[in-house]
């Protein structure tokens, strides 16, 4: 006789269920996150050349990987990962998003 019947609906023998019981309804919703309540994890992925750059197009790829994995696992915790794919085409533009070397990622502003 499964535990749901034998305590008349009480899964865990509880009378009141919290957010970590195990049928309690609010803890299927603590699971669905509306847009306001997310937050982000901002990825920046900075390259000088996708087409010829082995590193680039290999660091490129594996984030690519990461990100679609635990992109999963993330989400479900409210965690909204955003990846911006940024082209370094000068020097100028190098020198003021502090890039020294390609490729390079960031995770909310912070060097890897």
């Amino acid at each position: 006789m499964s535990s749901k019947i034998k305590n008349k609906g009480r899964c865990c023998g509880e009378t009141k269920h919290d957010s970590a019981c195990c049928g309690s309804q609010s803890a299927a919703r603590s699971l669905k996150y509306t847009q306001a309540e997310k937050r982000r994890l901002d990825i920046d992925f900075m390259y000088l050349d996708l087409s010829g750059c082995t590193r680039c197009k290999g660091t490129d790829s594996s984030l690519q990987e990461a990100v679609a994995e635990a992109g999963r696992v993330l989400e479900t915790t409210g965690v909204q990962v955003v990846v911006h794919k940024i082209h370094v085409k000068s020097e100028a533009q190098a020198a003021e998003l502090g890039f020294v070397v390609s490729p390079t990622i960031r995770v909310n502003g912070r060097d890897i």
